[in-house]
């Protein structure tokens, strides 16, 4: 019978994210990985998945996700076809924009070095704590203004 494992996974330090112990992704990391120390320093994403740049480990057996995943029987993928990000932010945000699935399969054969992944970035926000979120390219007194007079 298979059973859950526990996962260690990776953490960016942007400096966006927040510092240190006041950061949810360093105690999520830290209780994910028993020698974790948390420094003062910015802990902006926990990385759940088996993308290059920030692989998960199967901690029992100090594999990488992916590795495990062609063990246990996925005879066709060694890769998720995602990243589950868990954010904590301190700062405000750039504005990002995602190719398309085709877009990005053209973009990296064009020119890989700036476009190294060729998956699109389909995502789905799901606040754990407080989160203010700015969708659009209005302020958002306009948008509520706007939605009052949608009666």
């Amino acid at each position: 019978m298979r059973k859950i494992e526990r996962l260690e996974c990776k953490v960016k330090n942007y400096k966006w994210g927040k510092q240190g112990e006041d950061s949810e992704v360093a105690l999520l990391y830290a209780a994910g990985n028993r020698n974790a120390k948390i420094d003062n320093i910015p802990y902006a994403e926990l990385w759940i998945g088996t993308h290059p740049d920030g692989p998960a480990k199967i901690s029992a057996k100090n594999m990488a996700l992916s590795e495990y995943m062609v063990e246990e029987g996925s005879k066709t993928n060694r890769h998720l076809p995602y990243i589950m990000k868990i954010m904590s932010i301190s700062h405000n945000l750039s504005l990002q924009v995602h190719p398309t699935k085709e877009q990005a399969k053209l973009l990296n054969k064009k020119d890989p070095v700036n476009y190294p992944d060729p998956n699109h970035k389909p995502e789905l926000a799901y606040a754990l704590t407080q989160f203010e979120l700015l969708c659009g390219f209005r302020p958002a007194d306009e948008i509520i203004f706007n939605m009052k007079g949608t009666n």
